[in-house]
């Protein structure tokens, strides 16, 4: 916090552990910068020497528990098609499913002759499929277990939105929708389209600026390729008793109303702090949907999650919770080999939170049809 250098002493994937190692220089990573071990994103500022080491293998989650409901709210863009839902299918032997996606139960353990069951995407006609556009530090468009439908950089022509130094928006695109294929793990709404709108350099740095480009473009070109969801994974300190607080976050924050008037729902993390999501950009902004993060039992809010403070309904009103601990999810080979890697914050929360949002929106177009 407060741009501290902040370190990870262990992460887990399947098959391997990643650990650091002082007394070698190792294997050279950015894992410090993912947004998690109380660092808020893009606040840490260096590599991480890390050691690959041989680990055991994931095992199956626990039993599904709900996602906590939050206090309703009118003014986010939601999917409508009251009640409508995708078809499930079951989960392909080999698949992982991720500790956070089955405790929201986008995996169940019924309906699908005694196998686990998750959203059939592909189910949907192609007229009514949905893309996630995912706002981040690009997308690796060769991970095998991802559906990389296309991107935008505003980063340059020379950074293209399909290649991912960082590995947090890769990260954040498995969670969204890695594929049902047997291998690798299995995402909230399995094989759905993923487009990077990249924003975030090699170190996880941008400026909000790009971040409300991204969103006016989808507004103006996102009709054309289905987005119907963007996934902002990042988070911006404002101090709101500076003088431009109210300005910076009206400015902000009217971008987004714009994208939610269009249709197009945005989801956002709290931030990584333990602090107030009012200090926080896209956080803050009313027709966002603000998720926060749960505890490893899906039961407390972790110590360093934002917030949105109890007495604020404004802010309840747009605030929901998901699981925000041992989350693996897809990451480029040049970050960890196996291509896997489990990690935490608010960013992996958000995720879960916008694919489910996706698949409301894929089930009420085709309901609709």
């Amino acid at each position: 916090p407060g741009g501290a250098y902040v370190q990870w002493m262990r992460a887990r994937a399947p098959g391997c552990a990643i650990v650091r190692d002082a007394s070698r220089g190792g294997y050279l990573s950015t894992l410090a910068l993912l947004g998690s071990c109380g660092a808020g994103p893009a606040l840490a500022q260096q590599s991480v020497p890390t050691d690959v080491c041989t680990g055991g293998s994931q095992t199956p989650p626990p039993a599904p528990s709900p996602l906590p409901s939050a206090s309703p709210s009118p003014k986010p863009s939601t999917p409508s098609g009251g009640s409508a839902q995708l078809a499930r299918t079951s989960v392909a032997d080999g698949e992982v499913a991720p500790r956070g996606v089955a405790m929201i139960e986008a995996v169940t353990s019924g309906g699908c002759a005694g196998r686990l069951c998750v959203a059939d995407v592909d189910a949907v006609a192609a007229a009514q499929r949905v893309v996630v556009a995912v706002a981040d530090s690009g997308v690796d468009q060769t991970h095998p277990d991802l559906n990389f439908v296309g991107g935008t950089s505003w980063l340059g022509a020379d950074d293209q939105p399909g290649s991912d130094a960082y590995g947090h928006g890769t990260h954040v695109a498995g969670i969204v929708g890695a594929k049902n294929t047997g291998q690798g793990v299995v995402g909230v709404a399995p094989n759905i389209g993923i487009y990077s709108l990249k924003i975030l350099d090699s170190r996880g740095n941008g400026v909000l600026s790009d971040a409300m480009r991204a969103i006016k473009w989808v507004i103006s070109e996102g009709a054309a390729k289905n987005i119907k969801v963007i996934n902002l994974s990042l988070a911006g300190h404002v101090d709101p008793t500076a003088s431009y607080y109210k300005p910076m976050v009206d400015l902000f924050c009217g971008v987004c109303k714009e994208a939610s008037d269009a249709g197009i729902t945005i989801v956002a993390a709290a931030g990584n702090d333990g602090r107030n999501i009012n200090e926080y950009i896209p956080a803050v902004c009313p027709t966002v949907i603000t998720v926060t993060a749960l505890d490893q039992d899906g039961k407390l809010g972790t110590d360093w999650s934002n917030y949105a403070d109890a007495s604020d309904a404004a802010a309840k009103t747009h605030t929901f919770a998901a699981p925000g601990t041992a989350i693996v999810s897809t990451v480029p080979k040049n970050v960890v080999n196996s291509g896997y890697l489990e990690l935490g914050g608010t960013s992996m929360v958000s995720a879960a939170a916008a694919a489910a949002a996706a698949a409301a929106a894929a089930a009420a177009a085709a309901a609709a049809a």
